[in-house]
């Protein structure tokens, strides 16, 4: 629960290999720590641990992305290639997770 709004938020935990662009990591939280909109999750704070960072954001309920787009485009041409897309995209975030 966050003590400041009063609504319950997640802590995502991020497990960085040694060399991670620590700085630039920080730099993305600080820019979505000013985001305040309704179709961005907010986030509220960062801790830093060697080689762990959590981040407290706001809790999200209901679907994820893969799931919006399976139900959106199910029974259309597109349903093969909307999964594709989210998969690709998904990979990427990951790998740029990883490399940061």
């Amino acid at each position: 629960m966050n003590r400041i709004t009063n609504k319950d938020c997640v802590i995502k935990v991020m497990h960085l290999q040694a060399g991670a662009p620590i700085e630039q990591l920080r730099q993305e939280v600080d820019i979505m720590r000013m985001l305040d909109h309704p179709h961005v999750v907010r986030i509220f704070q960062c801790y830093e641990e060697p080689g762990t960072m959590h981040v407290a954001m706001e809790m999200v309920k209901g679907k994820d992305l893969m799931e919006v787009l399976q139900d959106a485009y199910k029974g259309t041409a597109f349903s093969n290639q909307a999964v594709a897309a989210a998969e690709f995209l998904n990979e990427v975030w990951i790998a740029r997770v990883i490399r940061q």
